[in-house]
């Protein structure tokens, strides 16, 4: 048997009271530590940008015979 059948119950019911779900009614039911907000305050978010340079596709037949053709010798 279930340990906490009784809160099960009392929060199923308000989850079917209110239309919420099931996690957001137990947060109703249960306490919020002390000295933990509900939400993280916000925090700088930091990005890599990278910059890069596209290659040829190299399944491309075209551009692969383009540059395997034989080039003139300087004069």
């Amino acid at each position: 048997m279930t340990a906490h059948r009784n809160l099960k119950r009392r929060v199923r019911a308000r989850a079917a009271k209110t239309g919420e779900s099931y996690t957001a009614a137990l947060r109703h039911f249960r306490p919020t530590p002390t000295g933990e907000p509900d939400m993280p305050e916000n925090h700088t978010l930091r990005l890599a940008v990278v910059q890069s340079t596209m290659r040829d596709d190299p399944t491309n037949a075209a551009l692969l015979r383009e540059r395997a053709a034989p080039r003139s010798a300087p004069s």
